[in-house]
């Protein structure tokens, strides 16, 4: 049985510029889409919504994207 999931908008600024990007949720892994580049971690002790900034976060550090 398929479950639908639901697409989840993540937007950070980091350094004075914004970047958006998205999330979904399956079980309770997160999964962060930012451009073609994805990046996903298993829920600990935090919110999805505040893990989805984290993993954008990095991902802006690692320099996958361009505001």
């Amino acid at each position: 049985m398929s479950q639908e999931q639901r697409i989840y908008p993540v937007t950070v600024d980091v350094d004075g510029k914004s970047y958006s990007g998205s999330y979904v949720m399956r079980g309770r892994i997160v999964t962060v889409t930012l451009g073609t580049v994805e990046r996903s971690r298993q829920l600990g002790g935090m919110s999805h919504e505040i893990l989805a900034m984290t993993l954008m976060r990095e991902m802006v550090a690692a320099g996958l994207a361009q505001a």
